[in-house]
């Protein structure tokens, strides 16, 4: 508990980094994320939030690509 706020920091910096870099690769078509200016509710979320934490999403272009994307995955989550 004692680590929570630097751990949740550190997340949220990390995914805006992630979403930063993403957003402007040629093969993801979305991302998903209120930390990003891009996305409709960033204002809101900047609003209400101090951090906009450590969850996103992203979109390739087709199932075969986003296959290939989480084989190459070290590690993932389910």
């Amino acid at each position: 508990i004692r680590t929570l706020q630097v751990r949740v920091e550190k997340q949220s910096q990390s995914a805006q980094f992630l979403t930063e870099q993403l957003s402007r690769h040629p093969l993801v078509t979305s991302v998903h994320y209120p930390g990003l200016v891009s996305h409709p509710f960033h204002q809101v979320a900047k609003s209400q939030m101090e951090t906009f934490g450590g969850v996103f999403s992203m979109e390739l272009e087709d199932e075969v690509m986003a296959t290939a994307f989480v084989a190459a995955l070290r590690t993932v989550q389910r």
